[in-house]
């Protein structure tokens, strides 16, 4: 940083609204475009990767969380960030969550990921995660058709299914593409 610092006359850096970047208000806890009852800050965005209109994460003043996030909720008992209590822990977000048997989390299906330049393969990967009221049990999952084995897919050129099967016959699929 020094380095760079003593090489470069101030001023002589372009601002970011100067390349094209647009200043968005984001929700401090979704990082989606603020809506007025959540914790907001200032980003910076270039042309095209703002974040989508936000979605109301607050209701009546607490925090609810999304379904998806209702395994995460359970293991870090209700308290979010700095001790913020999480609304609906046993009743809303619950009820949220027990809806869908069966949803694959991650990826996200239609995720496009573009493998790093100049880093080892082996480090390319991505945690495979479901959610849903069968997401507890022991779980199996599949890239492309074939079994996989391990909570970390490592990434490869290409369109691929991912897909996971609950005991209990519910079954989740998620179509991503890696450049």
């Amino acid at each position: 940083m020094l380095r760079t610092a003593g090489r470069v006359s101030p001023g002589v850096l372009p601002s970011l609204a100067s390349v094209g970047a647009k200043r968005e208000r984001v929700c401090r806890v979704s990082g989606q475009r603020a809506v007025p009852e959540c914790p907001a800050v200032d980003e910076w965005f270039l042309p095209g990767t703002t974040p989508p209109a936000g979605q109301n994460w607050y209701r009546e003043g607490a925090l609810v969380l999304p379904a998806r996030y209702a395994a995460w909720r359970k293991r870090s008992r209700g308290l979010v960030g700095d001790g913020e209590q999480v609304a609906a822990t046993g009743a809303q977000g619950e009820r949220a969550a027990a809806t869908v048997a069966l949803a694959v989390e991650s990826p996200r299906h239609g995720d496009r990921y573009e493998l790093p330049v100049g880093a080892e393969a082996g480090y390319a990967t991505i945690s495979l995660r479901a959610s849903g009221r069968d997401a507890a049990e022991k779980l199996a999952w599949s890239i492309d058709g074939q079994p996989f084995r391990g909570s970390r897919w490592k990434l490869t050129r290409g369109e691929h299914t991912v897909s996971v099967r609950a005991p209990s016959g519910a079954t989740a699929v998620a179509t991503v593409v890696v450049q």
